[in-house]
């Protein structure tokens, strides 16, 4: 079964995480429908940017990816054969 999510819940999961993503020179932010309708019936988009501080090591995209596939498990790719 598939989570919905509303503001509320992405807003808790973005400060629960935030902090971490720094740690590999990313800055976590909320989009998507949540963010622009409050809801989501199927999914919560979360973006990853890349942080722009020269007080901070470089982006590291391989232990970013490695702490959320620790944090949530191991992912899938999608792309061109990708369908709704």
């Amino acid at each position: 079964m598939m989570k919905s999510w509303n503001l509320d819940d992405g807003l808790r999961l973005v400060r629960a995480i935030q902090m971490e993503s720094r740690v590999y020179g990313y800055h976590l932010t909320l989009g998507g429908g949540v963010l622009n309708n409050g809801k989501s019936d199927k999914d919560l988009d979360l973006y990853f940017i890349p942080l722009d501080n020269p007080r901070l090591e470089a982006a590291n995209a391989d232990g970013l990816i490695k702490w959320l596939v620790k944090l949530w498990g191991a992912y899938e790719v999608i792309g061109a054969d990708y369908k709704n």
